[in-house]
């Protein structure tokens, strides 16, 4: 194959390349502004999330008080394990 041909037939696809990374460029300019712009914390927004937060806390130390039961009922009804005492 000569060189000519492989740069033909390489030639549109490198085109496309380029175009999708010039597109990928200027979302992430676009993203980038917005988040400059954007306001990360305000007390309207604590306001919101505080209450589903102290939920999903709470889930946690439910779910948590209830594995701890699970496991002390479960040593408390198997017991301690006696151990045989060897005859002399």
């Amino acid at each position: 194959m000569e060189t000519t041909t492989i740069m033909e037939t390489t030639a549109p696809v490198a085109e496309e390349i380029v175009l999708l990374a010039e597109d990928a460029v200027a979302e992430v300019e676009a993203i980038s502004e917005v988040a400059e712009t954007r306001d990360y914390w305000t007390p309207e927004g604590l306001k919101e999330s505080a209450p589903i937060m102290g939920k999903g806390m709470l889930g946690i130390f439910i779910v948590m008080g209830i594995v701890i039961g699970c496991v002390s009922l479960l040593n408390n009804v198997s017991g301690p394990k006696k151990k045989k005492e060897k005859k002399q």
